[in-house]
């Protein structure tokens, strides 16, 4: 243990490895929204969201078709 070491006052206050995980959990927070937004607007261009998209929309005019008859 060195001389400046024996002089050294612990002092209670911010922890920077509790700071840096609390940075890398909020950042890793984000990145997950940000790939969920990505992957929704992916999806929502695609071909078969349009096909879902018909095919329940006729399976609601179907339903409301043979509901009235």
């Amino acid at each position: 243990m060195s001389k400046l070491d024996q002089h050294r006052i612990e002092r209670p206050g911010r922890d920077p490895e509790k700071e840096l995980r609390n940075l890398q959990q909020r950042f890793a927070a984000i990145s997950r929204r940000h790939d969920r937004a990505t992957a929704n607007r992916k999806f929502l261009s695609s071909p078969r969201a349009t096909i879902l998209f018909a095919l329940v929309t006729a399976g609601v005019a179907f339903l409301i078709g043979s509901a009235l008859m």
